[in-house]
């Protein structure tokens, strides 16, 4: 457990803004590494390893699949919300002095090896290597869902805002994240002991910047070792699978029945399965297919029980999304 301790004045210097392309293709390439890892990112991998050019894989030296430690991009790279190209532009400029600072912390659970080591050495060749590779791996793991992805941070924004409007800095606070407990002054974040020797932090006035995030499956906090004035960057992946799910699933469904979807399930239901893979009301999905209120309430009933879908009434209407049995259906239809 990391423990986070703010003050008046951290309170007031608390501010938003999204991790960005970097990060993203970071915490992308580490998901490739783990597929015993979250079932809902099943389907994104088989086609993203499918298309993954030799020159993305080579960022495996700089975030292994253990990912306890390893050399923050992400800091490096300018921190929340710069475009590729000047993240990659930071990251090029970047003194060689603080790429040490990181490769020692980072070296503490796992060595840089062959390529990667020339980048503590100001070695330009070192660095186009990781311009190419970071941009090949943009391309084939982030690239394909960035309007959505910016979609969902300008919703978490929102989100977080209204938080704010309603509540407070408190209520803000409260309402980052379910395995995020604020008990003012201090902010508990579920972090591994593997990776948190010192469980206190103090921000000293600082503040924080609250950063969603969506690749990660965890908070997490990161700090700019080079850089002791700098806030820290709190690091917010979607709270549940279905915020995910309504992101990524339009690139990788691509709006085409599998066929061996529709042989197993009927045509219809294949069809109300993929719709509901969106997204939708009862009434939503009645008007997406042509059918009545009732039918689609009656395909939705069956795909429940069968459990893959699942189903919540908000008001007057019942909002359906997939289980991860139903993602994982098809993803592989």
């Amino acid at each position: 457990m990391l423990r986070v301790h703010f003050t008046a004045d951290d309170l007031t210097r608390t501010r938003i803004a999204a991790v960005g392309p970097v990060d993203e293709t970071a915490c992308a390439i580490w998901l490739l590494q783990r597929p015993e890892s979250a079932v809902f990112f099943e389907g994104w991998r088989e086609r993203t390893r499918a298309q993954l050019e030799p020159a993305a894989r080579m960022l495996g030296a700089l975030i292994p699949a253990a990912r306890c430690i390893s050399l923050d991009l992400f800091t490096l790279s300018g921190g929340p919300a710069h475009s590729l190209d000047q993240a990659l532009e930071n990251l090029r400029a970047c003194p060689a002095d603080d790429l040490r600072v990181e490769a020692r912390y980072a070296d503490r659970a796992r060595p840089l090896r062959s390529w990667a080591a020339g980048l503590t050495a100001a070695d330009a060749e070192a660095r186009d290597l990781l311009d190419s590779s970071l941009r090949a791996a943009y391309d084939s793991c982030v690239a394909p869902y960035w309007t959505r992805i910016n979609a969902h941070y300008a919703a978490r924004r929102s989100a977080y805002a209204r938080a704010f409007v309603e509540g407070g800095v408190h209520q803000l606070l409260r309402s980052l994240h379910p395995s995020i407990r604020w008990d003012p002054p201090i902010l508990e974040l579920p972090t591994p002991s593997t990776i948190v020797r010192d469980p206190d932090r103090y921000l000293d006035g600082r503040g924080v910047v609250l950063a969603p995030a969506f690749f990660d499956l965890e908070p997490r906090m990161t700090w700019d070792l080079a850089d002791e004035a700098a806030p820290p960057v709190l690091h917010l992946p979607p709270a549940d699978a279905q915020d995910r799910l309504e992101t990524i699933w339009p690139a990788t469904a691509s709006g085409v029945l599998g066929a061996r979807l529709a042989a197993l399930l009927g045509r219809t239901r294949a069809q109300v399965l993929e719709t509901i893979a969106n997204g939708c009301t009862t009434s939503e999905l009645a008007r997406s297919l042509g059918i009545s209120n009732a039918s689609a309430s009656e395909h939705a009933t069956v795909l429940r029980a069968a459990g893959l879908v699942a189903s919540r009434r908000h008001r007057n209407a019942v909002h359906h999304s997939l289980t991860p049995i139903g993602v994982s259906l098809v993803n592989h239809g």
